[in-house]
């Protein structure tokens, strides 16, 4: 089962919301177990640090990455949330699809952030998830 308290992996490619989102996390108590800035480096660090949660920036160096990392979190077991400023409807869609928990839309507010990471790791959701998650 997850914890209430999760190790969470943070994809962003802008430094700036990257380090604002993580002294959050940790701020509600969370551990973050890295930071990525692009698509590969963000797979790498998952095989490797086997996060309980993702919050992931749809528009990775200029385009839609996010959506491909999302399909493989997907099919990983792996929640995760979306985090974005701006999409498109097609964007939108595309994202949907890979199932997030949810989505946050860039600026976004503390108590926003640990709200729908407490719904993301509800034994609700987690019940779903159980003998799902697959190993790398």
């Amino acid at each position: 089962m997850l914890s209430p308290k999760a190790r969470i992996q943070i994809v962003e490619d802008e430094f700036i919301i990257a380090e604002d989102l993580r002294g959050a996390l940790e701020e509600i108590g969370h551990t973050v177990i890295g930071v990525a800035e692009s698509y590969v480096e963000a797979v790498s660090d998952i095989e490797k640090n086997n996060p309980e949660l993702v919050l992931l920036d749809i528009n990775l160096e200029g385009n839609a990455e996010g959506i491909k990392l999302g399909e493989m979190l997907k099919e990983k077991g792996i929640p995760f949330l979306y985090i974005s400023a701006y999409i498109d409807n097609k964007t939108r869609e595309l994202a949907e699809a890979t199932e997030p928990k949810a989505f946050l839309v860039k600026p976004f507010d503390v108590a926003e952030l640990e709200v729908n990471i407490k719904h993301a790791l509800s034994p609700d959701m987690s019940s779903l998830l159980n003998g799902k998650r697959k190993a790398y």
